[in-house]
């Protein structure tokens, strides 16, 4: 989908949970510091590539740590997060499995 100055794609099925794969291009010169993509699952995500990175020649700005959505609807998506895209880069997103659930259970010995 083309919106604005870059596009996205999200791809891939999922054979399990957290497969599909978010893939943004920002074709124009501009970096944009909080663009906002609508995402198909609330949930939180990671970069797990950018073009932008030093060894590809980019200056290094990344998405570090947890990225998560907001129920903000966004390209007819539910939820959707904000990402710092560089100039003329590629990044992709996966979706982090969600955390286990504490058991709730009566303490030990009563």
């Amino acid at each position: 989908m083309m919106h604005g100055k870059a596009s996205y794609r999200i791809c891939g099925k999922e054979k399990k949970p957290g497969d599909t794969l978010i893939i943004v291009i920002n074709f124009q010169p501009q970096h944009h510091e909080r663009y906002r993509i609508g995402m198909p699952k609330g949930g939180c995500y990671e970069e797990i590539f950018s073009s932008d990175r030093l060894e590809f020649g980019g200056v290094d700005r990344l998405n570090g740590g947890e990225l998560r959505t907001e129920k903000v609807p966004w390209h007819d998506q539910l939820s959707s997060l904000e990402i710092k895209l560089p100039p003329l880069s590629m990044v992709i997103l996966k979706k982090k499995p969600p955390r286990p659930r504490k058991k709730r259970g009566k303490p030990e010995g009563r």
